[in-house]
């Protein structure tokens, strides 16, 4: 049975030629909670087509179910869309997955992934074992995805490079850290089930990981206990929020009320970015946009 999919942004610039896509670069980020796109006209120096995309109806919880139906309806949708499945300057497909871990490079042997993520994971039957290395923290960022995400993508996106969403993320907030000129910072990336945090000190990365919530006091527990265990204090450390999360929604009000210095992203200014983007909060779809600026 297709699944149904709601438009949740799109949008592109008046000078976006999908006929035109060997001169532009695109990043797609697909999930088990939807897909998302975006595009960058190099010429132009400016991103300047964007579209993000949810199932309508809930999906089954179990994990095999989710990556089956999300990768039908994210099939379907690039038939729709043929631009899409082109030949493009440089293409990259950004997977989410939360099986996955952090290896230092000094540790790292490329024929151990399998045993590194058995380690702390029950793995499907059927996966895809790979790795991007992550300049910024000298480590390697090891994971595992749905094995047909990968088949179909390498039959629907030519020349795609496969990445992480989780590896984008940590080399982003570096970059962010280093052009807001932050000597210090965590960075909370909200998902709709889960989300990432990564704390920076002093241009490293001291730590990363994410954490499932249900509730708002699952989202602010598992902050709370993870800055205990970084010695940092609630009153004290600056909390960045990046992500789908509207400003006094929820999460944002009980974030302020625990966490005394809690802030918005705002987008990077290394590429322009379309009016199309004007009316779409900046702290929206942090590593989407960011993927292509960051160093992998």
């Amino acid at each position: 049975m297709s699944t149904r999919i709601r438009n949740i942004f799109q949008d592109s610039d008046k000078h976006f030629d999908p006929g035109n896509t060997k001169n532009y670069d695109l990043t797609i980020l697909l999930s088990e909670d939807g897909f998302s796109f975006i595009v960058a006209d190099p010429a132009l120096g400016k991103y300047i087509s964007l579209g993000v995309y949810e199932p309508v109806e809930n999906l089954p919880p179990g994990k095999t179910a989710r990556s089956e139906i999300m990768l039908n309806a994210f099939n379907a949708f690039v038939n729709n869309h043929s631009f899409l499945g082109k030949t493009f300057a440089s293409s990259r497909l950004l997977v989410e997955t939360r099986l996955s871990t952090l290896i230092p490079a000094a540790l790292y042997d490329p024929d151990q992934i399998a045993a590194y993520l058995n380690y702390s994971f029950h793995l499907p039957e059927q996966c895809h074992f790979a790795s991007d290395m992550l300049p910024s923290a000298d480590a390697y960022h090891v994971y595992a995805i749905p094995a047909d995400w990968r088949k179909l993508a390498e039959i629907s996106l030519p020349k795609v490079r496969f990445l992480h969403a989780g590896s984008c993320f940590v080399e982003s907030v570096h970059m962010y850290a280093r052009t807001q000129q932050l000597n210090e910072a965590v960075f909370v990336h909200l998902r709709p089930a889960w989300f990432e945090m990564a704390y920076l000190a002093n241009d490293k990365l001291i730590f990363y990981n994410t954490f499932a919530y249900s509730t708002q006091e699952d989202f602010i527990y598992h902050i709370l206990f993870a800055l205990g265990q970084l010695n940092l204090s609630p009153e004290m450390t600056d909390i960045y929020l990046a992500g789908e999360v509207e400003q006094d929604s929820p999460l944002h009000a009980i974030a302020k009320k625990y966490l005394r210095h809690v802030h918005f992203t705002i987008r990077i200014e290394n590429i322009g970015y379309s009016y199309i983007f004007d009316s779409i909060p900046q702290h929206y779809y942090f590593t989407l946009i960011h993927a292509q600026q960051c160093a992998l």
